[in-house]
């Protein structure tokens, strides 16, 4: 009896074993989306919207694209400290290189392809932490003094065209 289980769950590793061996050797398609990591040195301010991702379909092998899903530390780190002036990035052409794919993979689209980056002069104000809670006690209760807000000012810093449109920050 027990030397028939030994060969049944034996039989059953090897075929699980056999089928993920030829299936993993087809070729696949699939849609990763990718975070954007980038990177600006101390004086710069990005003035417009970047978005927090990049969606990119890949084609290859099975084991290959095993590989990228399981891949953690999958970023798209671009760094801008270079960059003076407002540009248009191509994301499509330099995406390979900066994912470090392997040669078997072949990328079919991304999306957004380019990025529209424009810089502004960086600045710091203060502002006010204004209080929009409206509390309604129940019956019975009542609220007693005025909510206080702690801070009631804080330090923002960033782009002077999107800083400038920044009143006050609700709570």
């Amino acid at each position: 009896m027990k030397k028939n289980i030994f060969i049944y769950i034996s039989s059953l590793i090897f075929a699980i074993i056999l089928w993920m061996y030829i299936n993993l050797n087809l070729v696949y398609t699939i849609s990763v989306s990718i975070p954007l990591d980038i990177k600006l040195s101390k004086v710069q301010a990005i003035a417009s919207d970047l978005p927090n991702s990049v969606d990119v379909s890949i084609k290859g092998k099975g084991w290959d694209l095993l590989g990228v899903m399981l891949s953690k530390n999958m970023k798209l780190n671009i760094d801008l400290t270079n960059y003076k002036k407002d540009t248009k990035l191509n994301i499509a052409q330099s995406v390979n290189e900066l994912l470090s794919l392997s040669s078997n993979v072949l990328i079919l689209s991304v999306n957004p392809d380019v990025v529209e980056i424009n810089f502004d002069n960086i600045t710091s104000k203060m502002i006010k932490v204004k209080n929009l809670l409206n509390v309604v006690p129940k019956d019975g209760y009542i609220i007693i003094g005025t909510p206080k807000v702690n801070p009631d000012s804080v330090k923002i810093s960033g782009a002077i065209s999107v800083i400038g449109k920044i009143k006050f920050l609700p709570t």
